[in-house]
């Protein structure tokens, strides 16, 4: 049973593993909220247009919320919504919570101990203004983040011992979600292009499994890695080598959008990318067998 409400944004931004670099799908339903598996109708209230990735701490029992026009906003419900400005005013995607502070990421980094006020943090080889990143963890006592450097057109990581200061390292691969698990940081990337992995968030190996593609988020729980992307997901236990799933559906245009673990449960979230564009979500304990949710709307 999933006791902490959760909210899954709509692929204008993000969802609940964040990644913001897929084509907008229109949309005026702005979340959904679940406190057991089975979904209610949209959540609105205090909502923008554009959210990112939404963390939750238990700590603080607050939800936070970046978004693409340089708000947070923050919730204790997950239903009602406040929002405050940050100190870089750049566009932001992907969030995190660690160390007693939330942090931000987008173009930019920002961090606040209480989701309210917030401080801009500084980037140690930072590159130009247009750099930013996708998506952002803590685990393993430091924060990680991937990105991209507009220059090269690759990806950058990112890694940080207190969510403040920042060092940025080039990589050869172009990467949009990372988590951690098993003793790994893992990154992937949409595109053929294998995942990388870290057992320390700094230095960075790509894996050489020709068989993965276009899987562009990651969630990890219960010893297993899950991503999806376009048309398919595939489980790990390493990061290096990946299996099909195929007790999810493979319909034609398909489009994983998130997966996340979350209170025991992957929850996966997507669309058929048709004109009606229905919007699926399902949810597992292990990562292998897989339900289906109801959903009274599509976001």
């Amino acid at each position: 049973e999933i006791v902490t409400p959760v909210i899954i944004a709509p692929p204008d931004g993000a969802g609940i593993g964040g990644d913001v670099t897929y084509t907008p799908k229109t949309s005026d339903i702005t979340g959904v909220v679940t406190v057991d598996g089975g979904w209610s109708t949209p959540v609105s209230s205090g909502l923008p247009a554009s959210p990112g990735e939404i963390t939750y701490s238990q700590e603080k029992n607050l939800f936070v919320c970046p978004t693409t026009d340089a708000r947070v906003i923050y919730s204790s419900d997950g239903i009602n919504w406040s929002q405050t400005t940050t100190p870089t005013g750049a566009s932001l995607q992907s969030s995190a919570y660690g160390k007693g502070k939330f942090v931000v990421a987008g173009m930019g980094f920002n961090y606040s101990p209480d989701g309210m006020t917030w401080s801009a943090g500084t980037v140690t080889n930072p590159g130009s203004s247009s750099d930013g990143s996708y998506s952002i963890v803590y685990a393993n006592n430091m924060f990680v983040a991937v990105g991209y450097k507009s220059q090269t057109g690759k990806s950058c990581f990112y890694y940080s011992s207190d969510g403040e200061s920042w060092t940025a390292s080039s990589s050869s691969g172009t990467y949009q979600s990372v988590a951690y698990g098993n003793s790994l940081f893992v990154a992937v990337g949409q595109g053929q292009n294998p995942p990388a992995v870290s057992n320390d968030g700094t230095n960075w190996t790509i894996t050489s499994d020709a068989n993965y593609q276009y899987n562009g988020s990651i969630g990890f729980g219960n010893g297993l890695f899950v991503s999806c992307g376009f048309e398919m997901a595939k489980t790990s236990t390493d990061g290096v080598t990946w299996l099909s799933n195929t007790n999810l559906p493979n319909t034609t245009n398909l489009e994983w959008r998130e997966v996340n673990f979350v209170n025991g449960k992957f929850i996966i979230v997507g669309y058929i990318n048709t004109s009606s564009s229905p919007s699926v979500i399902y949810y597992s304990d292990d990562g292998i067998t897989w339900s289906e949710s109801s959903l009274t709307s599509t976001f």
